[in-house]
């Protein structure tokens, strides 16, 4: 049953020994790097050296997560694989192993607190692209051609040029030939030499 102690420490951070400051710690992992990581090398030693009825203290979610579903995924690995618990500062939250329904009851929180954060954010996506929209702006990849040379494809297609000729003229594919005059990616349509 020891205690363990996680400190990460911001880029713009000198010393991160106040995180768990007065706490008397078996072991202390500690490591500068930014939040944005997803990696976190000494983050996985720390878990990986965790023991059934250990305690793992943190300074806050943030130092070990960033965001809620990343939170509520390092919290059941603690509690539910490691058997382990956990205690939080910032936020005085705290999991302790024994009775089961109240860490289900508080991983259910942080859970739908999770759900909640990512409904937001793609409501949010979806508002972006829509004032984008009306605001005129053309969305995903760039068109490869223009009106134009879409109208003179058309053109060259109809008048009996072949479909092989005019993809490899405009550096396209002959499907994209297809899209273009309007006709379906029939291969009975086409000779062996690509013409229609």
């Amino acid at each position: 049953m020891a205690k363990v102690g996680y400190i990460r420490i911001r880029c713009d951070e000198t010393d991160g020994s106040y995180q768990l400051k007065g706490l008397e710690l078996d072991t202390v992992y500690e490591e500068r790097i930014s939040s944005y990581c997803a990696v976190r090398p000494e983050f996985e030693k720390c878990y990986a050296n965790l023991q059934e009825n250990d305690t793992l203290y943190v300074e806050s979610f943030a130092r070990i997560a960033r965001n809620n579903i990343e939170l509520c995924d390092i919290l059941c690995r603690i509690a539910f694989l490691k058997k382990a618990n956990f205690v939080s500062r910032a936020e005085k939250f705290s999991i302790e192993q024994g009775d089961e329904q109240k860490i289900k009851a508080k991983l259910d929180c942080i859970s739908y607190m999770a759900k909640f954060e990512k409904d937001l954010n793609r409501e949010r996506q979806l508002d972006g692209i829509e004032k984008a929209k009306q605001k005129g702006k053309h969305l995903g990849r760039p068109q490869k051609l223009t009106d134009d040379e879409k109208k003179d494809i058309t053109d060259k297609i109809r008048s009996g040029e072949s479909v092989y000729k005019v993809a490899k003229e405009y550096n396209i594919s002959w499907s994209s030939v297809y899209k273009i005059v309007g006709k379906k990616n029939n291969t009975s349509e086409t000779d062996a030499d690509g013409s229609i």
